[in-house]
Formats: C-alpha cells, sequence, structure tokens
C-alpha cells in the first residue's frame, strides 16, 4: 500500500483485510461486504486486489455485479482474480480489466513489468503495443477480438454456471501455475468438448511456472498438448507470453479489442 501512495494514489483498505479463515482472507459474508462497499463508492476509481489463491468464486454470488458493470472503473490483479473478472464479461458489453500484479507483489519490483503496469493505468490512450518476437509462434497468423482470459484452473472451473459465456470470435490468454501437463492437458481438453476453443480469433499462452511432469512419469510436452487441443482451427496461437505466476509478470489491458499478428511479432490492444 505505500508503494501505491507512493505512486501518488490514495489508499483505503478493505475493513476486514487482515481478517483470516483457513485458506481464505476472512469469511464469504465480510469479503463481499469489502468489494461491494468499494463498488458502491461512486468517489473510488480503481480497486486493486491484495492476493490470488483461491476464494473469489465463492463470493461471486454476493457480489453486485450488475452495479460494477454500470459503471466500471480499473481492476487490477490475476490468478484468483480470473473469476471475478470473467464473470463481468458479457458479449458486446465487454468489461476492461487489467491481468496485472497484486498489491501484496508492488513492493517486489522484480515480480511485475513495471512499464506495463503504468502504460496499462495511465488510459485512456490510442493503443498499447507489446513485442512478441521473444516469444514461441507455434501457428502463424493474424487475429482480431476482444482478450480475454486468465487463469487456466479458474477458465475451466466457470464452465457450466451462470458466469460462462460465449468466447467466440475472442483472443484467449491463458496461463497458469504448478499445474503437470496431464492437468493442462484435461482443462484444455474440457474447454475443447465444450466448444470453448473452436471459434476463437487467436489464442496467447503465458509463462507456465512450475508446469512439469511428475520425476519419473511419462508425459507429453505442453507445446504438443496445446495443438492437441487446437486440432481442426486455424487462428494463430503463441506461447512463453512474459505474463503469469512468473518474475516480470507483464500487466495486460483485457476485456479490450485486440489485434494478434504473428508476421508482425506484435499484440496490439486498443484503449476505449
Amino acid at each position: 500500500m505505500a508503494h501505491l501512495r507512493a505512486m501518488g494514489h490514495t489508499v483505503e483498505p478493505g475493513a476486514h483485510l487482515a481478517a483470516r479463515r483457513g485458506f481464505l482472507a476472512g469469511s464469504d459474508e465480510h469479503r463481499a461486504a469489502d468489494l461491494n462497499a468499494a463498488i458502491h463508492r461512486r468517489d473510488i476509481p480503481a480497486i486493486f486486489f491484495a492476493r490470488g489463491g483461491w476464494g473469489a468464486a465463492r463470493i461471486l454470488d454476493r457480489i453486485d455485479l450488475a452495479a460494477l458493470r454500470s459503471r466500471p472503473r480499473v481492476l487490477m490483479g490475476y490468478s484468483d482474480l480470473t473469476s471475478l473478472f470473467m464473470a463481468l464479461q458479457r458479449p458486446g458489453r465487454w468489461y476492461p480489466y487489467r491481468h496485472g500484479p497484486l498489491v501484496s507483489e508492488l513492493s517486489e519490483p522484480r515480480a511485475y513489468h513495471a512499464p506495463s503496469m503504468r502504460e496499462a493505468l495511465a488510459l485512456p490512450g490510442p493503443v498499447i503495443e507489446h513485442p512478441i518476437d521473444r516469444c514461441r509462434v507455434m501457428r502463424p497468423g493474424s487475429g482480431h477480438g476482444v482478450l480475454i482470459g486468465g487463469c487456466l484452473t479458474l477458465l475451466t472451473g466457470l464452465l457450466g454456471t451462470k458466469h460462462d459465456v460465449s468466447w467466440d470470435g475472442c483472443i484467449l490468454f491463458w496461463e497458469d501455475k504448478n499445474e503437470p501437463p496431464y492437468r493442462i492437458d484435461r482443462m484444455l481438453q474440457q474447454l475443447r468438448l465444450a466448444g470453448k476453443l473452436k471459434n476463437l480469433a487467436g489464442m496467447i499462452v503465458g509463462k507456465l511456472h512450475g508446469c512439469l511432469p511428475k520425476p519419473r512419469t511419462p508425459s507429453l510436452p505442453i507445446d504438443e498438448i496445446i495443438l492437441d487441443a487446437v486440432a481442426g482451427t486455424r487462428y494463430p496461437v503463441v506461447t512463453h507470453f512474459p505474463t503469469g505466476h512468473v518474475p516480470g509478470n507483464r500487466t495486460l489491458l483485457m476485456g479490450a479489442p485486440a489485434a494478434l499478428d504473428t508476421r508482425r511479432r506484435h499484440l496490439v490492444l486498443q484503449a476505449r
């Protein structure tokens, strides 16, 4: 919070910020109350989330999502926050959010990519361009669509709920942490069987920290797993994008029009 104040922000922590309940940051009632209090404050232009972990999905039915959609403001976070960010999405009325550092990471300069965070917060502006020259192009091409996504585990967990929306025509970004390849395969195949991967405009895979096979266990390369999941489609696929549970986590403006072009080696996001 001191780092945010040094950046010129006025910081008001949630009333139950220090609460604990097992692996949760307090009770569902208190966590939802803190978020709803911020949502209903007209003088709060941004909500930065303290940590990831698990628990956002538990309170989706307690959050005033309609009020948040009616007056969008800056939302910053990633990992577990994928559940909340995707619950806000509606085709044709996409909600912008920043897939970027949590407040708990701001005191560690190596944890995140500060220039991209500042750029994403400095909007409105014309465009944000991210080079992909150090990424791996698994399938070349170009695609245009709204950039959506987040943590693969949380994206899969929303399937079949009322917060599951169509991804048709979108560019999907996903990443994850400490998931062995067979679990990555299971989740991608679940998305494929649900029809989520069929009509995308593109796919961007972040850095997958710790996603290694168990010792002395047969496995498949994750690149091969990804190509199996998107077989029969034609959109571009790029991996090793420098965003995720890794040092130097690059902030992405999500829920915004995007253009992925492997020939020009860039991802362009259109501020709106």
